[in-house]
């Protein structure tokens, strides 16, 4: 007689038609056949997943974020549109808080000194 599965008591395994007691052992050889294949496929997938991340790498490059030569890019390649500017122009825009030294307003001030360079800075010429 078979050992009884895992589970299952002595006594009940002894009560168990002899049918039935052949189905349980076949359809457990078959869950552990089918374990096993789960497994190798399990692995295989993994291999597979690494592969498609570096192949999907190679073919997402381009001269523009690597170093091959924009030759290299092939037909199907289009460098991305240019974005349209906003219409304003460059720097601080109108109504814009400047960010110099704040300066005191004319009711503090207790004297006006005027500076004058003597030389250029530059070239050193006298002005």
């Amino acid at each position: 007689m078979a050992i009884p599965p895992a589970g299952i008591s002595e006594a009940d395994w002894q009560a168990t038609p002899a049918g039935s007691r052949s189905l349980i052992l076949s359809q457990q050889q078959e869950i552990q056949v089918l374990r096993q294949e789960n497994e190798q496929l399990r692995v295989q997938l993994t291999a597979l997943a690494t592969e498609l991340t570096s192949l999907r790498e190679l073919i997402s490059r381009s001269s523009r974020n690597s170093s091959k030569p924009p030759s290299s890019d092939g037909p199907g390649f289009k460098p991305p549109e240019r974005r349209k500017g906003s219409g304003r122009k460059r720097g601080a825009q109108p109504g814009h808080p400047g960010a110099g030294p704040e300066l005191l307003p004319i009711e503090r001030v207790d004297e006006v000194v005027e500076h004058h360079p003597d030389a250029c800075r530059r070239c050193g010429t006298l002005l």
